[in-house]
């Protein structure tokens, strides 16, 4: 019987593995996930707000360069906003860490970014319009050691 058993869990273990495959998983020690693009557009309002992080995966403890890019419904770009960028760990209290943003050029604004922790971050991105008007996003990426 404990041969058996030995062989019925195996197989039920290969089983779950294959489904795990089947679903779109990752076999064990393989990547779950596919890579995070370094940089995403969102709509905000009657704005475009575009996200870019061009190192992904991000390195802990490590100032990673931050570029946000701000567009009217007409497409020009946006000057004079203030944008923050806050970045935090979901499901974790691991700390916050906070840049403000310079503008670069029209609508672009640049500066860096520091994840505390190795795995899924969230950059919170805050735009504060010239005319007092705020506009948020959440730019999901990876940071690893």
């Amino acid at each position: 019987m404990r041969n058996w058993l030995k062989g019925g869990l195996l197989t039920a273990g290969a089983a779950a593995a294959a489904l795990l495959w089947a679903a779109g998983g990752a076999w064990p020690g393989g990547a779950a996930e596919e890579a995070d693009p370094p940089y995403r557009e969102f709509a905000a309002g009657e704005y475009k707000v575009e996200v870019a992080l061009p190192g992904v995966p991000a390195q802990v403890l490590q100032e990673n360069p931050l570029a946000v890019s701000v567009r009217n419904a007409a497409g020009a770009p946006v000057s004079g906003a203030a944008v923050q960028v806050d970045i935090t760990m979901p499901g974790m209290f691991c700390g916050t860490s906070s840049s403000e943003l310079q503008e670069t050029e029209p609508g672009r604004y640049t500066g860096s970014g520091i994840p505390l922790m190795p795995g899924r971050q969230t950059a919170g991105v805050t735009v504060r319009l010239p005319g007092g008007e705020s506009l948020q996003v959440s730019f999901p990426f990876s940071a690893e050691r």
